[in-house]
C-alpha cells in the first residue's frame, strides 16, 4: 500500500500579498496542504487572538536557517516530530470544509505582529470577506485534526 496521502481542501488567496518569492511560498503552502509536508514550512498554529475563531500561522524557513530547520528539510512526513519555528510566516483562515484562505505574510518579527492592533484590524477586514461569502470557519478543536485521516482524499478510480 502506497503511503502517500493527499488531503481535500483548496487553497485561496484573500487579498495580493506584494512579496518577491510570494508566488514560491504560496506554491509551498498549496503543496504542504495537499500533502501535510513542505521542507519549507515548519511549525503550524492556531491563533487565538483576535477573535473569531478559524484563523492559523505557519513558520516559514528563515533565510539564515539553524541546524534545527537543517534537519527539518532532510525528513520525510513519516519522520517529523516537532516542526520547527521561526518569527516568518504565513496567516489563513479554514473553513469547515478544509479550504484555506491565505490572507497575510510577514518575512520578519511574525510573533511581534500578532500581538499587533494592526494584525487585530486584518483579521477583523478579512472576516468581513469570509462573513460577506457566508464561509463558516472551522473552529479551534476542529482545526487540531486538519491533517487526519478524516480529510485524505478517497481515489475512487
Amino acid at each position: 500500500m502506497d503511503s502517500y496521502k493527499e488531503y481535500n481542501g483548496q487553497v485561496f488567496l484573500f487579498q495580493d500579498i506584494n512579496t518577491k518569492d510570494f508566488e514560491i511560498i504560496k506554491s509551498e503552502f498549496k503543496e504542504y496542504w495537499k500533502k501535510g509536508y513542505s521542507p519549507i514550512i515548519g511549525a503550524d498554529k492556531s491563533t487565538y487572538r483576535p477573535e473569531p475563531e478559524g484563523h492559523r500561522h505557519i513558520h516559514m524557513k528563515p533565510d539564515e536557517i539553524c541546524e534545527k530547520w537543517e534537519k527539518w528539510s532532510r525528513k520525510t512526513p513519516q519522520k517529523i516530530k516537532k516542526p520547527p519555528t521561526s518569527d516568518r510566516g504565513l496567516c489563513y483562515f479554514v473553513d469547515n470544509k478544509r479550504n484555506a484562505y491565505i490572507f497575510l505574510y510577514i518575512d520578519d518579527g511574525l510573533h511581534d505582529f500578532l500581538d499587533s492592533i494592526e494584525f487585530k484590524n486584518i483579521v477583523e477586514s478579512s472576516y468581513g470577506i469570509i462573513y460577506k461569502n457566508d464561509i463558516v470557519l472551522m473552529n479551534f478543536e476542529e482545526q487540531e485534526e486538519i491533517f487526519s485521516d478524516k480529510w485524505i482524499k478517497i481515489n475512487l478510480e
